[in-house]
Order: C-alpha cells, then structure tokens, then sequence
C-alpha cells in the first residue's frame, strides 16, 4: 500500500517503508508504528516525505511478492528519492537474493538508507554497500535459525502425537485454545483439547 504526500523538489527526499510480517488481527498497528518513528525521524532532521509505502502481514524471508516494496522500487528508478527511511535494515530485507539485487539497484540511483534503530547506509560507497550487505546476513540468519527451531519443535510435537496451534486443522476434528499472550496485532495461543467434530466426524 503506498500514499503519496506532494511536496517540491528541494531538499532531501524520504521514501518511507513499513512492513510487518504477522498481523493476525488485521489491524495495521505495528506498521503504523514504524510510520509514526519514521515521519518523526524526518522531521527532526529536516527531510520531506516524498512517499510511505507498507506491507503489512507479509513475510520477507520466503521472496513472496511484496506490493509496497514494489512501489518503492518503483518510486526509487523514477527518482522520486534519494534515501529510504525504515524502522529497521530487517523490515526492508530478509532474503538474500533481494538483498542483493536491492543494494544494486539503490547503489545505481544513489539513494541511501536510513533507520530509525540503526545505522545509515551510504550505498553510493563500497564500505555502505558492504555493511549493509553484511547486517542483512545476520538478519537472515536469524530468520533461517528461527525456521529451524519451528521445524524442530513441530516434528517434537508431531511423534508426540499433538497438535501445532498453527496451520490447517485436521479434518473431523475440532480444536479449542486458549491465548497464553496478546501484543496489540500478535496473538499466541496454545491448543487446550481436541474433540471430534459432530458433523465432521461421522464422514471420517
């Protein structure tokens, strides 16, 4: 999703980015979060905001299309920038490939990055391309680390004979569960009983 703010072309130009990878309530709080950091960061520094664009209950780590980043790039080939504001280096990159090919593109257009809890990229030098390169490898791998542990506690939990919280319910089957922890869009829930389903279960 992108809203474009108009304004002249003096100055520096900020293109805003926001993206949550889980919102099960829907309710867009987290990104707005990152815009309200993001707006106040260029204001303290004088900047005009040339554009905010946000993804929002999409994950960057598996390459899925990600229309807010899209319109970024977008934005960026028609220099409409010259740097990109995020909330952190994570929210912009999670996968290798895009990273790779993002830095290029930036680094051609001579658009910086900037984060509200981090450090700045000046991607127009070798030593900004290679930094953030190197920090988006840490952020994958905590991703890829954090893809292992989940695999690892559901195969525990598949020989044990239970049941993930997450993904598709068994057919025939219901479930009940109670929420162990709820942070604004993020909710946590354990499964407390499986019960056959009336009108399921009879076809099973």
């Amino acid at each position: 999703m992108c809203h474009y703010v108009v304004m002249d072309d003096h100055g520096k130009r900020a293109l805003i980015y926001c993206r949550i990878s889980l919102d099960t309530a829907g309710k867009e709080l987290g990104v707005q979060r990152q815009q309200a950091d993001a707006e106040k960061l260029c204001a303290a520094r004088g900047w005009d905001v040339a554009g905010v664009y946000t993804d929002n209950n999409i994950s960057a780590a598996n390459g899925a299309h990600r229309p807010g980043y899209a319109d970024l790039l977008a934005a960026v080939e028609r220099g409409n920038g010259n740097m990109i504001v995020v909330y952190h280096l994570s929210r912009l990159w999670r996968n290798r490939r895009e990273r790779a090919e993002g830095i290029e593109t930036l680094k051609a257009r001579r658009v910086s990055i900037v984060s509200v809890k981090g450090p700045d990229f000046d991607l127009s030098s070798a030593y900004g391309q290679a930094m953030a390169d190197l920090l988006g490898a840490f952020d994958t791998m905590e991703s890829s680390v954090k893809a292992e542990r989940m695999r690892s506690k559901i195969e525990q939990t598949a020989l044990a004979g239970g049941q993930m919280a997450g993904g598709i319910r068994p057919y025939g089957y219901a479930l009940t569960y109670k929420v162990i922890s709820a942070d604004g869009e993020k909710q946590r829930r354990r499964i407390t009983g499986v019960s056959v389903d009336p009108s399921e279960g009879p076809i099973v």
